[in-house]
């Protein structure tokens, strides 16, 4: 945008209080085809939610799935339901992921891609009601447990094929 036309845009904003915005998206889509047939696909937190939908999806279109989650009763369910594998675990015990994942990956015949679901909100009231304990127990879940669980995934698949494809016509419909 030149500099007349922000000039333009800052005038109008001052006069009519509104700013003036222009979006620009280019949306691409693939076919799919066989592109997931036989992929070895792990989603952590995939019993509900997002994760569920992209099980449900990547089962769908012939991948072999494991679920991942805490609460085994919830995984078992939602496996039976989708056709698809699961594992109990719990991404912030980061002692354990590691060695768990690499006995999992051996079963599975080795993992090609590795989606970092898992999460939790404890739903605080505000800002200043979140103590230290909700906030180390978020931030395990939420960013040191994909983290250390990657490092694990990269650590194992160096020199063979990680594959991590997504495309806006899956978005679309799983999501809408």
């Amino acid at each position: 945008m030149s500099l007349k036309q922000y000039l333009k845009r800052g005038i109008k904003y001052i006069i009519n209080g509104q700013p003036v915005l222009h979006t620009t998206a280019n949306i691409v889509t693939s076919s799919w085809n066989d592109l997931l047939k036989d992929k070895r696909i792990l989603i952590t937190g995939g019993s509900k939610g997002i994760g569920f939908s992209m099980a449900k999806k990547f089962v769908s279109e012939g991948a072999k799935v494991m679920i991942t989650g805490r609460n085994e009763d919830s995984l078992k369910t939602v496996a039976d339901e989708l056709g698809c594998m699961y594992w109990c675990m719990d991404v912030s015990n980061t002692d354990k992921v590691c060695q768990q994942f690499k006995n999992v990956d051996e079963q599975i015949g080795g993992f090609n891609c590795l989606i970092n679901n898992a999460g939790i909100s404890l739903h605080e009231k505000s800002f200043f009601d979140v103590t230290v304990n909700q906030f180390d127990s978020q931030f395990s879940t939420n960013l040191k447990g994909g983290y250390f669980l990657t490092q694990c995934f990269t650590d194992i698949c160096k020199g063979g094929e990680i594959t991590a494809k997504l495309s806006l016509s899956l978005l679309n419909e799983v999501f809408l």
